[in-house]
């Protein structure tokens, strides 16, 4: 997992609570929906949890 992984987590994670397509776009400073898609196909219920669980040093 890359650090950068997290940010499309939080991105996924904004879909997944109900936030619309164009908000998160915005916010994610995408230029298009069809780039979004690329960043939020692999979506991983888990993946908080390996965080959490990780021990890799910042």
């Amino acid at each position: 997992m890359q650090l950068y992984s997290l940010r499309d987590t939080g991105i996924t994670d904004l879909l997944h609570a109900g936030i619309d397509q164009l908000t998160v776009q915005h916010h994610a400073d995408h230029s298009s929906l069809d780039i979004q898609s690329i960043y939020t196909n692999h979506y991983d219920p888990g993946v908080n949890e390996k965080v959490y669980n990780s021990e890799v040093e910042f």
